[in-house]
């Protein structure tokens, strides 16, 4: 029985990252702040790094330069709802808005089988800005085990490209688990870097994995 649990939360968990979900919700154990917003990149100096919230190491990070402005970017993937035009995973995002701001959105991945459901995830938006980025957290506990676990997107103008790079983390207390997340997402961003190449043109600077 432990071992068919392990295996269940080994698979949650890796269907999780592997298709990329960064949805939000406001429990109270771990209550989202408000995002902050921007008007433009000028008010992006300096970006946030992963060590703004956590002390564990990157274990993933997708690095993409795209042909078009922070703008023309931003107005793809500053909004959740459009996340399965580039996560293949994805079948639909929803999202609750606050004042126009997005404090929480969920996603809806494809099911695996046909007979099956699709998942269903949820996080913690922590910080997000206009043409600048966001920042998610899983709440804990949760039934993937994962702790520790940060999404961070930067955008970054580059003359008149735009560079995104995306830092993922999390800990497990098994080291198989962490090994397959690390790999999961490995692949997904591959595919993920792909789409957004083939969306804005430009090239994949970095696919990195802790090794």
């Amino acid at each position: 029985m432990k071992a068919m649990n392990n295996q269940k939360v080994c698979a949650c968990a890796l269907l999780l990252l592997t298709l990329l979900s960064v949805n939000c919700n406001n429990g109270d154990h771990q209550r989202a702040a408000r995002p902050a917003t921007a008007a433009g990149n000028d008010s992006c100096v300096p970006l946030p790094r992963p060590a703004n919230w956590i002390k564990d190491p990157v274990r993933n990070r997708l690095v993409v330069l795209l042909n078009r402005s922070t703008t023309e970017v931003w107005s793809l993937i500053g909004d959740p709802v459009n996340m399965p035009k580039y996560s293949s995973g994805l079948d639909s995002v929803t999202k609750k808005t606050v004042n126009g701001l997005c404090i929480q959105y969920t996603c809806y991945f494809k099911p695996l089988n046909p007979n099956e459901a699709g998942y269903v995830h949820t996080e913690n938006m922590l910080w997000q800005k206009e043409n600048c980025g966001w920042a998610s957290r899983m709440p804990e506990p949760n039934e993937s085990g994962c702790t520790g676990y940060l999404s961070l997107l930067t955008l970054e103008k580059v003359g008149e490209k735009t560079k995104m790079t995306w830092a993922m983390t999390c800990n497990h207390e098994n080291a198989e688990m962490i090994r397959m997340i690390k790999e999961g997402l490995f692949q997904a961003f591959r595919g993920i870097g792909q789409q957004l190449v083939k969306i804005f043109g430009g090239s994949v600077v970095e696919n990195y994995r802790e090794k």
